[in-house]
């Protein structure tokens, strides 16, 4: 954890590329709270629901366990990379859940969540911050978590997505390019195809 995470009343982004087979348990993509405080402090929680769909949690520090939060229709414990991303729009006082660069579910306020700021807290990816993780991610596969104070928009959310998931079809080859100039830095060879990758 640091304290660039200690986003009080701001508005804050999180994405993350994620992958699960089929869920039977609640499974933490995402927990950011102290190790044996429960609900009573300001948690963070992105989890996997054994329902299947994809739960964004916020916990209030100041009314002890109030929460707002929104899920995922429908079925993506399916084995296929998606991503996510939450967004805690302060200003408008909403919630927003994205997967695959489309907005699935808006909590609208006003959000109970308060401030999420805790110099105790703890950061894990794949489990909770508990000594024994209450639910450990034992189906799932994450790559490429970013969070950020402040709020990315609708466009670029699907920007980000479409960028990027490329990467993350079966058998990809990738080389990570500059965002600031489109001259040729990096070159490769593919050993099985004789195929040149600029």
């Amino acid at each position: 954890h640091d304290t660039d995470l200690d986003f009080g009343t701001a508005s804050f982004s999180i994405s993350i590329w994620f992958k699960f087979s089929a869920s039977s348990a609640n499974e933490d993509i995402v927990h950011i709270a102290r190790p044996s405080a429960g609900d009573t402090t300001g948690k963070i929680e992105i989890y996997m629901s054994s329902a299947s769909r994809l739960y964004c949690y916020l916990h209030n520090s100041v009314s002890g366990g109030a929460a707002d939060f929104n899920y995922s229709p429908g079925t993506i414990d399916d084995n296929v990379w998606h991503k996510l991303d939450f967004v805690r729009d302060s200003a408008a006082s909403k919630l927003f859940q994205y997967i695959d660069g489309v907005l699935v579910d808006t909590d609208e306020g006003p959000l109970t969540s308060g401030t999420m700021t805790d110099a105790s807290a703890t950061l894990t990816v794949g489990g909770s911050s508990a000594s024994t993780p209450i639910f450990p991610a034992t189906t799932g596969t994450f790559a490429l978590l970013r969070m950020s104070v402040g709020i990315i928009s609708a466009t670029q959310v699907r920007q980000m997505y479409d960028a990027e998931k490329g990467m993350f079809v079966a058998s990809a080859e990738c080389l990570l390019q500059s965002g600031s100039t489109d001259a040729v830095i990096d070159v490769d060879v593919d050993p099985l195809s004789n195929k040149v990758l600029v």
